[in-house]
C-alpha cells in the first residue's frame, strides 16, 4: 500500500463526479485535506503534490486529460 493511495481515491472520486479542471480538483475537500497531511510529511507544496498525483494516476491510465479536462478511464 502506498502512501498516496488515499490521495489517489479521492482525486478520482473527484474527478468522477465532475470536477474536471485542476483548480477544481486541487480544491476539493477531501483532497485539500490529504494533500496537506502528506504536504507536512514530504515538505512538498500542497497544489505540487496534487499535480504529481495526477500525472501518475495519467501514466497508470486510471485518468486521462483531454481537452483541457480531466476523466476517469476506468470503468471501476
Amino acid at each position: 500500500m502506498s502512501k498516496y493511495d488515499e490521495l489517489d481515491r479521492h482525486i478520482v472520486k473527484a474527478i468522477a463526479r465532475g470536477m474536471d479542471t485542476f483548480t477544481v480538483i486541487s480544491r476539493s475537500g477531501a483532497v485539500v485535506t490529504e494533500s496537506h497531511r502528506l504536504g507536512e510529511l514530504t515538505g512538498a507544496a500542497d497544489w505540487r503534490i496534487v499535480d504529481r498525483r495526477l500525472q501518475a494516476l495519467r501514466k497508470a491510465g486510471r485518468i486521462a486529460y483531454a481537452k483541457r479536462a480531466w476523466s476517469v478511464t476506468e470503468t471501476a
